[in-house]
């Protein structure tokens, strides 16, 4: 599994995803201040909550109530998705107080994190992809953007990648189908986005403004669909979201939640590079493929 920070705006907790994992850094004082900023954060965290969290105590040497009771209130909210949460690094006066206060069954302090995954029964396999289902997206991905948008496209070979490609815009869609669920992103670096707009809609922009990357999120929007009705003799996709999301600046960073695994087709234009990813993850049980 490979190990990705995630950016964040979040002055006291530092947050790392690894894949279905993900790792809150948190500061010595958590007090009202930190519990404020930890709520705001846990929804977020919801989004996308993976598997586990896990709270690395290591620098902590304050817990005050509030912000145990906001702890508290993720737990139970995990607890219903059937997530998990523990924590890490404690030191003896910190674990002392969760012990003589009961408070193991919201932190479930451990020596480690491969301990508490063992003891919950939380394990990792390699994923498969159904090359049908990358196919499609592809075929796809060339019948849209050279028929709709006028633009001829030059299909490279696929390659998977641990590190997300730089780009200036990119538009996802999050879809379910068995044997997996994961994201679908459309990666277009800015002229050659510029210039489908102006094969489409004869309509020059020299920047990135709503009309162009809502035609991006458009695009993405008919190959989806047409690759859902390509498929639907042999698998259902769900869509988990009506239209696609449209990311840029520093979200870019965010816009897969499982990177152990992402496949890349490049597709050549005169203006540059635009990239199909596609990140998985699949699910059964307690047993989750990455």
């Amino acid at each position: 599994m490979s190990e990705t920070q995630t950016p964040s705006s979040f002055q006291f907790f530092k947050v790392r995803r690894q894949d279905l994992i993900t790792t809150v850094t948190c500061p010595p004082t958590l007090d009202f201040t930190a519990g404020k900023e930890f709520d705001l954060a846990v929804q977020r965290w919801l989004e996308h909550p993976g598997v586990l969290f896990v709270l690395d105590f290591d620098q902590v040497n304050r817990l005050d109530l509030v912000f145990i009771k906001s702890v508290g209130q993720f737990k139970a909210i995990l607890d219903k998705q059937e997530a998990h949460l523990c924590t890490t690094g404690c030191s003896n006066p910190i674990l002392r107080q969760i012990t003589s206060e009961g408070l193991q069954g919201i932190f479930s302090p451990v020596r480690n994190v491969a301990e508490y995954m063992k003891n919950v029964s939380i394990s990792f396999v390699a994923s498969r992809v159904d090359p049908a289902f990358v196919d499609r997206f592809v075929d796809s991905t060339v019948k849209t953007i050279e028929i709709q948008a006028n633009t001829p496209l030059k299909s490279g070979k696929f390659y998977k990648v641990e590190t997300l490609l730089q780009t200036d815009l990119a538009v996802t869609v999050e879809i379910e189908t068995e044997p997996f669920r994961g994201t679908v992103a459309l990666c277009f670096p800015k002229q050659a986005l510029l210039d489908i707009y102006f094969n489409m809609l004869g309509e020059r922009y020299t920047s990135l403004e709503p009309p162009v990357c809502d035609c991006a999120a458009e695009l993405l929007n008919i190959i989806s669909g047409l690759s859902a009705t390509a498929l639907e003799s042999t698998q259902k996709i769900v869509r988990k979201q009506p239209i696609p999301r449209i990311i840029s600046s520093v979200e870019l960073a965010e816009r897969h939640h499982f990177r152990s695994r992402i496949l890349v087709m490049p597709f050549f234009t005169e203006s540059g590079t635009i990239h199909l990813e596609i990140s998985t993850e699949t699910y059964k049980e307690k047993s989750w493929t990455l």
